[in-house]
């Protein structure tokens, strides 16, 4: 692999060119509500591409807290865009590198990270990587991962490295191989690893060099095993060779002051306190308990399946086998070990779920209203 000094200057001299013809918007204002809604909403408007309510949502973050905005924006390059656009992946990974060199951008660090916020609203997304990580929750994979935790880091690295295998497998044995101890996962025992020995194994593999690169970096400086993960996804993508995307028309959200209120998920205060007050008031959620004799508690699943309907999905994504196989198969995993219930239940769960959708919003809209507090920052032109 190239130095990645190098390969981080490379890629800003490319975003420096795109910014030169990239125009500030003047019209964006901030909006009020507490920094975790705010980052939530970030995200989830970059998925659905809406770029006027995702680059709000980022200047109030500037204000707010700017190092949470600059992580979050990583995070998303990891989750939400994955190999969707390898090129946009690396222009915003590098520009976010260094503050002195957006500085000298004409336009500052907000132009910058206004342009991160837009490119990646914009591209084609893929979650297929994020799907994976979610899957590895699934009961089938207790005993692989047993026993790759007591292979040697010689014996890991020839499985990632072996083809033939199931992709699970090598998936498993990449994240051991790069080490768990400071990114772990619930279903995988604390390992320590080496990063130089994976990723100079992966450099083997037919897997696009600046994005090898790129996981690198994220790997070395995030506590997130999707870096050792996405490489093996994009070597099968790329023995694809298809550019084939769908776009998807995603459903109005209903708004209180500026901020949706898909914003308002399982990862915020109010968005969990709305999901339980459904659940305690639900007929509807009350009778399919009694109608399939369910007597624990499904809260997690409740919420699992709203952030798939509602915060999940995504405006533009890549159309391929493995994408679809891993949502469904992270969804069964969500049915089965989160919710332990049969798998033949997915279906009339998720309509079940949706169908609450109306009422939770009603919920959430009351619980907003309540806790909101205006927020009277400069517009975005004061902040230039």
């Amino acid at each position: 692999m190239i130095d990645i000094i190098d390969f981080m200057d490379n890629y800003r001299e490319i975003a420096s060119n795109s910014l030169g013809k990239y125009r500030l918007p003047s019209d964006i204002t901030p909006l009020g509500g507490d920094k975790w809604i705010i980052c939530s909403l970030l995200q989830k408007a970059i998925r659905r591409g809406d770029v006027y309510k995702a680059q709000q949502a980022a200047i109030t973050l500037m204000q707010l807290d700017k190092r949470m905005l600059i992580n979050r924006l990583r995070v998303i390059c990891l989750e939400d865009i994955g190999v969707g656009d390898i090129a946009t992946v690396c222009e915003v990974v590098s520009s976010l590198q260094y503050a002195k060199w957006r500085k000298l951008i004409n336009g500052g660090e907000v132009k910058v990270l206004l342009w991160a916020v837009y490119r990646l609203a914009i591209t084609v997304k893929d979650r297929t990587g994020d799907n994976i990580y979610g899957s590895l929750y699934n009961n089938d994979y207790k005993g692989l991962s047993s026993s790759y935790s007591k292979l040697k880091l010689s014996q890991l690295l020839q499985i990632v490295t072996s083809a033939q295998l199931p992709l699970i497998s090598r998936i498993i044995a990449s994240c051991y191989a790069g080490g768990t101890k400071y990114k772990s996962h619930p279903r995988l025992i604390d390992k320590y690893g080496d990063i130089e020995a994976l990723f100079h194994n992966l450099g083997k593999l037919d897997i696009p060099p600046d994005y090898l690169q790129v996981c690198y970096h994220l790997g070395k400086n995030m506590n997130n095993l999707l870096p050792f993960i996405l490489p093996l996804v994009a070597e099968q993508y790329n023995q694809m060779h298809t550019l084939d995307s769908t776009t998807h028309q995603l459903p109005e959200s209903p708004e209180v002051d500026g901020i949706p209120l898909y914003a308002l998920d399982t990862h915020t205060r109010i968005g969990k306190q709305a999901i339980d007050k459904l659940i305690e008031t639900s007929p509807n959620i009350a009778t399919f308990k009694r109608k399939h004799n369910i007597t624990h508690d499904i809260t997690k699943l409740i919420r699992l399946t709203l952030f798939k309907l509602e915060s999940a999905p995504c405006n533009l994504t890549l159309n391929w086998e493995l994408s679809k196989n891993q949502q469904r198969e992270e969804y069964i995993t969500n049915i089965t070990t989160h919710g332990k219930l049969p798998d033949h239940l997915a279906g009339e769960f998720e309509e079940l779920i949706k169908n609450e959708i109306p009422t939770l919003n009603k919920i959430r809209a009351k619980m907003l209203e309540e806790g909101l507090e205006p927020n009277n920052s400069p517009t975005l032109l004061c902040l230039v």
